[in-house]
């Protein structure tokens, strides 16, 4: 189920940078241009983050017994996003700073598991190694002031 909603979501943001190139021609262009010209950086950026959080989430022995596997997404802000992101914020370009992402999907070892994968919130152990995991992405990237949100505990 997880797997499905991605490719909805796919669907979606695809769907929305095309309505958008539509109606707002000329803010689709440029802001295509800047995310083009800095997508091979974006690109390097988010393998060596993706290396590094699969490094981290392997040396950690605590994790080790607790998770059966794991999946790391890299990703672009689509086009139209990053616009209402301007929009809402009255703000340029350059101060958007959330432009790539990283998800870690966390498969846990627990009886609960098979309850995660179908799309049910997990439980307080289910939670607590998204924590553990946060808390090791923290150690290797700081978060901006006030631009943390908390989707473990509110998801989207």
């Amino acid at each position: 189920e997880a797997a499905a909603f991605r490719r909805m979501w796919s669907f979606k943001t695809e769907l929305s940078d095309l309505a958008f190139s539509y109606l707002f021609p000329e803010e689709h262009a440029r802001l295509n241009g800047f995310i083009q010209r800095r997508s091979h950086s974006y690109a390097a950026a988010l393998r060596l983050a993706e290396k590094k959080v699969e490094q981290m989430i392997a040396a950690d022995q605590w994790l080790q017994s607790r998770v059966r596997r794991t999946e790391i997404e890299g990703r672009t802000k689509s086009i139209h996003s990053t616009w209402r992101k301007m929009q809402r914020r009255d703000t340029s370009l350059e101060q958007i700073h959330d432009l790539v992402a990283l998800r870690i999907i966390v498969f846990p070892e627990s009886a609960s598991a098979a309850a995660s994968e179908e799309g049910w919130e997990g439980g307080a152990e289910e939670n607590s190694l998204c924590y553990h995991i946060l808390g090791k992405v923290h150690g290797c990237w700081t978060p901006m002031p006030l631009s943390l949100k908390d989707y473990i505990s509110s998801p989207k």
